[in-house]
């Protein structure tokens, strides 16, 4: 499908250009961890009024606003009464002890409402690094701007706290898993699906590859044609936000994706025929600081993306339009054995030297997806290896669990024996004595849940995933197989032809 670049600077355009023959539509989203810790994060009723203001009085408004870490809902109602005229429709995903603390703000109204809680989400007894607490997950809203429908997705996966003993890795895959999972379900070809949120890893990491792969993402900060300096797009810990060092967190990064069903001929030209098109591109709009509050408005920076959407109006398009995977392969047989007979010598020679071209734009496409399909392998093979280790490791949490239970039974039967003699109470010191048994029993409890309860749940996640991981994989291979004959037979047509 054939359509013109995007200009520069996409921003500049109006909301909706209108052509003869298409019609482009821009598209403005942000993301933003604002770090609304109460009690906690610094100047944070002060940042928030100003992340307020600087949305409000954006020269571009935007279409979607998403945010994290908005952890009080009396946060959530300021922001949303301060934006209602730019952004009035809301909502707040409620979820766990102390929410999710995801939120996402539209200019258009949401017809449908969803929130995806993970399995498994961290350590409850944890409770400084408090991700259990907030029983997070992946917010799904869907609206439609202009007769497009857009599904929009927002997310937090668990935070990093050691990196070189990352003892939630694990956690993060399966998240990232049940992520991609949900999203590959809820999209369509006539819809768009944009997921903003801070998925606390980096572009090589596999919970980041996992959700690019497996939901068929496209990250708008790659395909950017304005990347700041640093290469990575790192949004968090970055030179000069001095919040990012009094933060517990370490690299955390926020992107903004977008999809179009891609991953096979019949969804990729069912998009085709549907006549949409999507460019975007990614860029930091918001400055770093409230220079008239002297505020930094997050630990994090904010990401925008500008998604130019173009639709065509006629969408019975010719036979030449091609797939993501390359021209059919039907389509390029056809002139062959149909048409041939009936050729004078020129013509043939002309013939042959399109056949020509267009197997080597077949060749080029198919090694694409060749490379695509490796790479997907790999990002699968590295989650299964991980939720192994995964399991080895709550085999050694088992095992610490269940011996500490057997150890503080025995503590607490020669404490029972130690206040009681002889089934009498003594005086003195039983008192100091039974609350040592008190805290001992407490603990003995904790630990039996841990061994009975806890650590089945969390076992049972990480199975669930290694066994939809698994599948993925199997599916994998047959695709790998197919595209492998694929190759073979343009490969043997290319020698005969050299001949």
């Amino acid at each position: 499908m054939m359509v013109e670049e995007p200009a520069e600077d996409a921003a500049v355009l109006q909301e909706t250009t209108v052509t003869e023959d298409k019609e482009i539509m821009i598209i403005r989203v942000l993301t933003l961890n604002i770090w609304g810790i109460p009690f906690v994060s610094k100047d944070r009723e002060a940042r928030i009024s100003a992340i307020c203001q600087q949305i409000c009085s954006a020269s571009e408004p935007f279409n979607f606003l998403f945010l994290q870490e908005v952890w009080s809902s009396q946060d959530y109602t300021t922001i949303a009464a301060k934006l209602k005229e730019v952004l009035p429709h809301s909502h707040f995903f409620y979820s766990g002890v102390v929410g999710a603390g995801l939120c996402i703000f539209s200019k258009s109204p949401l017809t449908s409402i969803h929130f995806h809680p993970w399995s498994v989400n961290g350590l409850p007894h944890k409770v400084y690094h408090g991700d259990w607490w907030g029983g997070k997950g992946v917010g799904f809203c869907r609206t439609q701007v202009n007769g497009i429908n857009f599904i929009l997705a927002t997310t937090h996966l668990h935070a990093v706290y050691h990196h070189l003993q990352d003892e939630y890795l694990h956690h993060r895959v399966v998240q990232a898993y049940e992520t991609s999972q949900v999203l590959d379900w809820c999209s369509s070809a006539d819809s768009v699906v944009i997921l903003g949120g801070d998925l606390n890893c980096e572009p090589h990491e596999v919970p980041y590859r996992l959700l690019r792969d497996n939901a068929q993402l496209r990250d708008a900060f790659f395909d950017a044609p304005n990347k700041p300096v640093d290469g990575i797009g790192a949004t968090n810990e970055t030179p000069g936000n001095i919040l990012s060092y009094i933060c517990i967190y370490y690299s955390l990064l926020t992107w903004v994706k977008a999809h179009i069903g891609i991953m096979g001929n019949e969804r990729a030209d069912a998009v085709a025929k549907l006549g949409h098109h999507l460019d975007h591109s990614a860029l930091f709009p918001l400055p770093c600081s409230d220079a008239l509050a002297g505020l930094r408005f997050s630990d994090h920076e904010a990401v925008r993306a500008v998604f130019s959407l173009t639709r065509k109006h006629d969408t019975d398009l010719d036979d030449e339009t091609l797939s993501s995977n390359g021209p059919s392969p039907h389509r390029f047989l056809a002139p062959a054995t149909e048409c041939n007979g009936g050729l004078t010598d020129k013509h043939k020679n002309a013939a042959n030297n399109n056949s020509g071209a267009q197997l080597k734009s077949q060749l080029n496409a198919m090694s694409k997806l060749t490379l695509t399909l490796h790479q997907q392998t790999d990002t699968l093979l590295d989650a299964a290896a991980i939720c192994a280790q995964g399991k080895r490791s709550m085999d050694s949490s088992w095992n610490f669990y269940a011996f500490l239970s057997l150890a503080l039974t025995l503590v607490n039967l020669i404490l029972i024996g130690l206040i009681c003699p002889q089934g009498t109470v003594q005086t003195g010191t039983s008192f100091f004595l039974m609350m040592v048994l008190l805290a001992t029993v407490l603990v003995t409890f904790y630990s039996v849940w841990m061994v009975v309860v806890w650590n089945k749940m969390e076992r049972n996640a990480v199975l669930a995933t290694q066994l939809g991981l698994e599948c993925l994989l199997e599916d994998m291979r047959k695709k790998n197989a197919i595209q492998f004959q694929k190759i073979s037979v343009p490969d043997l047509r290319r020698s005969g032809n050299d001949k």
